[in-house]
């Protein structure tokens, strides 16, 4: 994916990987929550001492309050290394 982004995208690689950390961000957070429930959800909710209805909607939250701040850390610390590696590798970087 960063690949085919990096070259739609001028070969600039810092948008690339700003663009790659954000999706991969995403979906990380909505399937590894999305699991929980659906692998977990009665057992979770029991410990937890809540419907499975309620459940829903606590990961629903939790989904969209933690997934912004993941996803800008994400995306600031992927675009600064990405400027720094390609910056520090040139030759190597062109070739690919």
């Amino acid at each position: 994916m960063y690949l085919n982004l990096r070259k739609n995208t001028q070969k600039n690689t810092p948008v690339a990987a700003g663009i790659a950390a954000a999706v991969a961000t995403v979906c990380h957070t909505i399937m590894v929550l999305g699991l929980i429930v659906i692998l977990f959800g009665p057992q979770y909710s029991q410990a937890l001492g809540i419907s499975q209805a309620a459940l829903n909607g606590v990961m629903a939250g939790v989904i969209g309050t933690n997934m912004i701040p993941e996803v800008i850390v994400a995306v600031v610390s992927n675009m600064a290394l990405a400027t720094a590696l390609s910056s520090r590798y040139v030759g190597i970087a062109q070739q690919a």
